[in-house]
């Protein structure tokens, strides 16, 4: 038994209040398509097909329910998670997200609509928001127009399928219209998945720029100040100080975090780099065995910071060039810790066996070296510099290669092998 259905409305509105989403429109053509796939399916069997379209302003996504022989199909997701469905029409789903995106209000589109040589749809942003993109990337080489104005974000989604999508992303403020554009009208890629989240805090300071605090219940706490040394008050939101702090990041433009921040699984927040930089991560020495895995890439400085409350936070650095974006991820969820705080400097430069910055290396180097494997090192550089080899460790092997080039036994100095 054949069926023939036309459908007479424009357009197709969906509305979600309390959300990030407002007033979500998808031109008919795209959407139809998203139901002639479905009625495609289920023709062939026996029996009679039945749908209908119920405008609700009370359903669990306040939106449209869509259903489709008793079986309601979403158009939006409250909140986007690894192995979601992410098209109407395909049984394709996430493998993986970004953690910055996990939660994230979506709109599941209907990977048919790739083929509509027009704007899909568009929504209001119900909030000061973050819109992302996800496009795959056979189509990214030839970026639909409307998207060459959005920032290009580090992370993407994998899904089922060997798929792979690169993110965009753009800010709109609370009542503004987003358009969604075409996905390009080509076959041999699917269409682009869009997400909203709602606009972190957003502070600047010379060195860290565009700083998006993602934790929006402790966000206010957080800020970023150049006083950081003996006596400073370290957390948005405890009166901790540092007893004990390295000598060369005294007055480093610091990101001062909430300590309750320690709290979230989920990334805490970006910044872009403001200029080449060395950045710097002052961890809870209990949070470090194991190591988070975002900083397993990081190198261990060699020196701690003490605080009031007796306890030590270790530091980590990576040099981060200019522009680049740097993800400052969870902290472990552990109630049993402090956060972590993040400092950055201009990039460190140095002369390897030059302890004491002074730039020659003389007997002077070779004293500090000693008393540093002795009594540990007070500055990050001097450790750096007084690791010969570069194993991450300053070891007796370190203090005779500095000695025999003072010597003139050598010349130069040797890397270690491991």
């Amino acid at each position: 038994m054949a069926f023939i259905i036309v459908i007479a409305f424009t357009r197709l509105l969906i509305t979600c209040r309390p959300f990030n989403l407002k007033n979500l429109y998808f031109n008919l053509n795209p959407f139809r398509l998203f139901l002639s796939r479905l009625l495609t399916m289920v023709q062939n069997k026996a029996g009679t097909f039945t749908w209908t379209l119920r405008y609700s302003t009370i359903s669990d996504i306040n939106c449209v329910d869509l259903y489709v022989n008793g079986a309601k199909i979403k158009t939006l997701y409250e909140s986007f998670e690894e192995d979601a469905v992410i098209f109407g029409d395909r049984e394709i789903t996430a493998t993986s997200v970004p953690q910055s995106l996990v939660g994230a209000e979506a709109v599941r589109t209907a990977c048919n609509s790739k083929m509509y040589a027009s704007d899909l749809g568009m929504f209001m942003a119900g909030d000061d928001i973050t819109v992302y993109v996800a496009v795959d990337t056979r189509v990214v080489p030839i970026l639909p127009e409307w998207l060459k104005n959005w920032e290009k974000t580090e992370g993407n989604i994998a899904a089922t399928s060997d798929l792979t999508f690169d993110l965009y992303k753009k800010n709109y403020n609370s009542g503004e219209t987003v358009t969604l554009g075409m996905n390009g009208g080509n076959g041999n890629n699917t269409n682009y998945l869009v997400f909203a989240k709602k606009r972190g805090i957003i502070l600047n300071g010379t060195l860290i720029k565009n700083l998006q605090v993602f934790d929006s219940e402790n966000g206010n706490d957080w800020s970023i100040y150049n006083n950081t040394g003996t006596s400073s008050v370290i957390f948005g939101d405890r009166k901790l100080s540092v007893t004990s702090f390295p000598d060369n990041l005294v007055g480093a433009e610091t990101i001062r975090t909430d300590c309750d921040s320690k709290l979230i699984t989920t990334d805490l927040g970006t910044f872009t780099a403001g200029a080449d930089i060395t950045v710097y991560v002052a961890m809870d020495s209990r949070v470090t065995n194991p190591l988070p895995n975002w900083l397993r890439n990081w190198k261990k400085s060699g020196v701690t910071i003490s605080m009031s409350n007796d306890l030590t936070q270790i530091l980590f650095k990576k040099d981060i060039k200019a522009g680049e974006e740097l993800t400052l991820c969870t902290n472990g969820g552990s109630n049993e810790s402090v956060n972590y705080i993040v400092m950055a400097v201009e990039l460190e430069t140095v002369i390897p066996g030059d302890v004491n910055t002074d730039g020659t290396i003389n007997a002077f180097d070779l004293a500090f070296a000693k008393q540093g494997y002795m009594y540990g090192f007070t500055n990050t550089l001097s450790y750096k510099v007084a690791d010969i080899d570069k194993n991450g460790i300053v070891e007796t092997t370190d203090l005779k290669q500095i000695q025999d080039f003072l010597a003139a036994r050598i010349k130069s100095f040797t890397k270690s092998n491991v």
